[in-house]
């Protein structure tokens, strides 16, 4: 991608740096963003009866779960967000 400059008389002006950096911050929303919707389907799957994972799916919330309880009052999220991101970020391949 480029922008002229120079009222044209110049041949491009690389945008490559900057959309790398908007790619970045991107990634690194999504990455919060699964954190989060994991943390949530625990919970879920927490109140399930007779309910089984798949293979990876079982993995994770194990993963999950050994360091994130159950949550069954208030509680500071932001904490509890952060173990599960970077759970994430070591557990999934």
């Amino acid at each position: 991608d480029s922008i002229p400059s120079s009222a044209n008389q110049e041949d491009h002006v690389s945008m490559g740096n900057t959309a790398a950096r908007k790619l970045r911050e991107i990634v690194e929303n999504t990455r919060r963003v699964i954190a989060i919707e994991a943390f949530a389907a625990c919970q879920a799957i927490d109140f399930r009866e007779d309910f089984s994972l798949g293979k990876e799916t079982g993995r994770i919330y194990s993963a999950i779960r050994e360091k994130v309880r159950f949550i069954d009052k208030d509680v500071i999220m932001y904490e509890e967000m952060n173990k599960v991101y970077d759970i994430l970020d070591t557990c999934i391949c």
